[in-house]
């Protein structure tokens, strides 16, 4: 673990701690005037005419990008580390917002195997083929050498949030292994 850049995983940390402030400060809004006032300023500036919900697609899709993206490309090759991922996703299956549709030659995804889920969902993003949705995402991975290898993953904002975590998490467990949690 030497060789990789530390740094992918401070800024891995630091978009998810981007979007907790951005939900704090999307819900202080609703009390404080002055706070209020002034994200309505810059709201205007940008050519906004409502408020616009700090906590959004977009913060929610540069998290996951700078998570499961550039976390697993740097962390997560060996099978140890894969290992590691994968007991730190498997809480992601007891969300009841998240479906799997997979084709006939795909690799199952479950509590077993869920450094799989987070394969899939990283070549959704990678490849942009995500699909947007009011309260969830559609993360779609089809292997362009095989058509019937394809996964469809539907997640809630939240489990999307739990899985970046879950990401953290792992990376945290391969750089600092005697402070990480259980």
């Amino acid at each position: 673990m030497n060789n990789i850049d530390k740094n992918s995983f401070l800024d891995a940390k630091n978009a998810l701690l981007l979007v907790r402030q951005l939900s704090r400060i999307d819900r202080e809004r609703e009390s404080n005037q002055w706070l209020d006032a002034l994200l309505a300023d810059e709201e205007r500036a940008n050519g906004y005419s409502s408020k616009v919900p700090l906590l959004n697609q977009a913060s929610f899709l540069a998290m996951a990008d700078a998570t499961i993206v550039w976390l697993r490309e740097s962390y997560f090759k060996d099978e140890c580390a894969k290992r590691k991922l994968a007991k730190r996703t498997q809480s992601i299956f007891d969300d009841q917002t998240l479906t799997i549709e997979i084709g006939p030659k795909a690799k199952g995804i479950d509590k077993e195997n869920s450094d799989e889920l987070v394969r899939r969902v990283r070549n959704s993003l990678g490849h942009a083929k995500v699909e947007i949705k009011e309260h969830t995402f559609l993360f779609t991975d089809i292997n362009p050498r095989d058509k019937d290898d394809w996964a469809k993953i539907e997640m809630s904002w939240a489990a999307v949030g739990k899985l970046c975590e879950s990401v953290i998490w792992a990376g945290n467990d391969l750089l600092y292994p005697a402070t990480s949690g259980a």
